[in-house]
Order: C-alpha cells, then sequence, then structure tokens
C-alpha cells in the first residue's frame, strides 16, 4: 500500500513540471487535480455497505473544442472502496486503489467559469485489501475484482484565474465482482452476485 502512495504523487510532481513549462493558454489548459471522496460498493454480493473516505491526486488536460464545449481528460491515482455495518468476525471494509482516467465532455454554463461535465472513466485496479477490523492489519489482499472498471462520470467545475473547484458523482457501469469470495466469514460471499462503485467527490483544480 505505501509503494502505491508515490503514484499520485508522481503523478502531481509531473504535471507540475508540466504545468511550469506549457501551463495554458486561450484554447487549452494543463494542471493538478487533487479530491476527497466518499465511496462505497453497491449491488447485491456484499451486505451493508456505507461510505468511506477517501481521495485522490493527479493531472487533467482541458481543451477548447468550440465556443461553448471543451474536453478534459484526467489521469488520477485514486483511493476509494467501501465501508459495511456487519459484526464482529465478518467483513467490515475493502479498500481499493485505482489509476482512473476520466474522459470528459464539458459544456460552459453561462459563462467561460462554470461547466457542467458528463463522460466515461475507466480504471485500472492496482490493490484491493480486505479488512475484519478497520485501520488494521488486511486480511487479504487480493478481493476479487475486475481488472479495469468503466463509470459514468456527471460534475460541475468552477474555475478561476489560478484554482477552481469540481463537484463530482461517479457510478460503475459494468459490475467488477471477478471471484469475490471470502472464506468462513459473514456475510456469505462467493454468490455471483453484482458489484458496482459509487463515489462522491470534492476537488479542487489548480
Amino acid at each position: 500500500m505505501m509503494k502505491l502512495l508515490h503514484i499520485p504523487i508522481l503523478i502531481t510532481l509531473f504535471a507540475t513540471s508540466a504545468f511550469g513549462q506549457a501551463a495554458s493558454n486561450k484554447n487549452y489548459k494543463l494542471g493538478i487535480k487533487t479530491a476527497i471522496n466518499l465511496s462505497s460498493l453497491q449491488g447485491t454480493e456484499l451486505k451493508n455497505p456505507s461510505l468511506r473516505f477517501g481521495y485522490s491526486a493527479g493531472a487533467y488536460y482541458r481543451q477548447e473544442l468550440s465556443k461553448k464545449y471543451h474536453f478534459q481528460a484526467e489521469l488520477l491515482g485514486n483511493f476509494k472502496g467501501s465501508h459495511f455495518k456487519n459484526g464482529d468476525g465478518e467483513y467490515n471494509s475493502i479498500a481499493t486503489f485505482y489509476v482512473d482516467f476520466p474522459l470528459l465532455l464539458a459544456r460552459e454554463l453561462g459563462s467561460e467559469d462554470k461547466m457542467i461535465l458528463l463522460g466515461p472513466q475507466i480504471g485500472f485496479l492496482g490493490l484491493s485489501s480486505m479488512y475484519l477490523v478497520r485501520n488494521s492489519k488486511s486480511h487479504t489482499n487480493d478481493v476479487g475484482l475486475r481488472p479495469m472498471a468503466i463509470d459514468a462520470c456527471l460534475a460541475y467545475q468552477q474555475v478561476g484565474v489560478v484554482a477552481g473547484w469540481q463537484l463530482g458523482v461517479k457510478y460503475g457501469l459494468l459490475n467488477i465482482n471477478k471471484d469475490l469470495f471470502f472464506e468462513d466469514i459473514n456475510p456469505p460471499t462467493g454468490n455471483g452476485g453484482t458489484i458496482y462503485s459509487l463515489s462522491l467527490e470534492l476537488g479542487l483544480i489548480f
């Protein structure tokens, strides 16, 4: 897990270097994005999901397409997952790390500093861990999720001269359950049920 912490840091450092060389002009902008999130794993396979706190960091590139429309691509290291309201000795939390690539179409709302963004996000799983007790040693570091996820993204973004902010929601379009099964751990798993990710994000863009 500690090695994975380096990935969003490296992405951000790369963006900082590029930002210093060619930050923006009238038609495009290259910058840095950091965000906090509340996420959970929905569906029929996992019982009693609740929200888990996470965060992401990385870079974005926004290109003007026309007077009102822009294309925005992001590269993010994203820590998310889900807590569960289960009992003692039952699975209590799942933590995941993804490298995410949101590909978003942005439309200005009245003025060029306010935008609505919509599009898919492709995510590649780096690690998934299950915990019987929160903030303790993981019980397993291979939960049995598919290596790739695709989410639908909807966000509102307001930009400024130096910084801006973004508020968005992301929901999984694909069932990411590959072969999840926690042997001798309740609630029972290995049922072949569905798992879909859900996350609410609040980010800063520079």
